[in-house]
């Protein structure tokens, strides 16, 4: 039903370095998990590591060998080593400072986790800055192959003329009186939902309108639930994020389509399409895929999801043919804008 060399071949994947030389800022949960994904693929590739806490950086030369831990970006400026990447994976309120910062200073490959800023502004001032250097960002959804299979399939024209759109990424993360994210201004539908809004954005190649969006503060005095009617002309698309659901133990992506000649629902796990016959959804041809399906002896490691990996694959790939990556500022501009479109128009729900 699918060939997995057609579902990534818009993602250069290939490299043949083995000497790279990258530099991860923030080592909590993200800068682990791309670290140890790097040095899996290329062993040895992570060499320095940057991190304001002396304590990490303390345990880290314990733990960690043949890496070099600094405790500022000004440190690694000045060092005038060659470095072939940097991974930002900071908490969400640093990105942009150090962004700007290594833009300035001239680093030509820059990876920043999800959300890449805090806002549009931001957003246009790091675009601004990134003319010549590439800028990847960390939307791995685009990167998982049941995702993957369905934008091929909408791409294709399979399910016709499309009807409707319900689209939602939610988690148990927040269960509890929790302030981490009050001074941003910002929770759920930014640090979240910007997952499903990239996709959408990419999915349907357009960026949507919005009709109205509401929002519901629980527990951390921001947005813990968000919700939003969008279109694209004759499309509706219901959308939802949360990080407050107690029924998600790990964050899950869910989105249904609806055409004129048939239905899928495709989620991270799996993929199930329905062709209508002569029109009608019943006693349809049905087809159910799940994730190792796809993932047969692919990517060659696997730490977490098998997004990560690939998506890694493709920066290295950026690194060594200077190309665009797939989710550079320029493309992920959408996603962005209907961000800041969708809190400027929302009410409290």
């Amino acid at each position: 039903m699918f060939n997995l060399l057609e579902l990534l071949k818009d993602v250069s994947i290939d490299f043949t370095r083995k000497d790279f030389s990258i530099v991860v800022i923030g080592l909590g949960k993200m800068g682990l998990l791309h670290s140890t994904i790097l040095n899996l693929l290329c062993r040895g590739s992570v060499r320095y590591i940057i991190d304001r806490s002396k304590l990490i950086r303390v345990g880290g030369r314990l733990l960690i060998k043949n890496v070099r831990f600094l405790d500022s970006i000004e440190r690694l400026i000045n060092l005038r080593e060659r470095v072939d990447a940097v991974f930002v994976t900071t908490p969400t309120q640093t990105h942009f400072y150090i962004a700007k910062r290594l833009l300035e200073a001239g680093f030509e490959n820059i990876f920043i986790e999800k959300p890449p800023v805090q806002n549009l502004e931001q957003f246009n001032d790091l675009l601004d800055l990134s003319k010549r250097s590439n800028v990847m960002i960390g939307f791995q959804k685009r990167f998982a192959l049941p995702l993957r299979h369905a934008k091929l399939l909408l791409s294709e024209g399979v399910l016709g003329d499309l009807r409707s759109i319900y689209a939602s990424i939610k988690s148990g993360d927040i269960v509890e009186p929790n302030k981490t994210f009050k001074h941003l201004g910002r929770g759920a539908l930014l640090d979240l939902g910007v997952h499903v809004l990239d996709l959408l954005c990419w999915l349907l190649d357009e960026k949507p309108e919005v009709e109205w969006a509401r929002y519901r503060i629980i527990y951390s005095g921001v947005d813990d639930h968000f919700e939003a009617v969008l279109n694209t002309g004759n499309v509706k698309i219901i959308f939802e994020t949360t990080w407050s659901d107690p029924l998600y133990r790990m964050p899950e992506t869910y989105i249904e389509v609806k055409g004129s000649r048939g239905e899928l629902k495709v989620s991270e796990d799996y993929l199930k399409i329905r062709i209508y016959e002569h029109g009608k959804s019943v006693n349809g041809s049905e087809s159910l895929l799940y994730a190792p399906y796809y993932y047969q002896g692919f990517p060659p490691v696997l730490v977490a999801n098998h997004e990560y990996t690939i998506e890694d694959m493709h920066f290295l790939s950026v690194i060594e043919h200077k190309i665009k990556p797939i989710t550079s500022l320029e493309t992920c501009k959408c996603a962005m804008i209907l961000l800041e479109e969708l809190y400027r128009k929302a009410s409290r729900g």
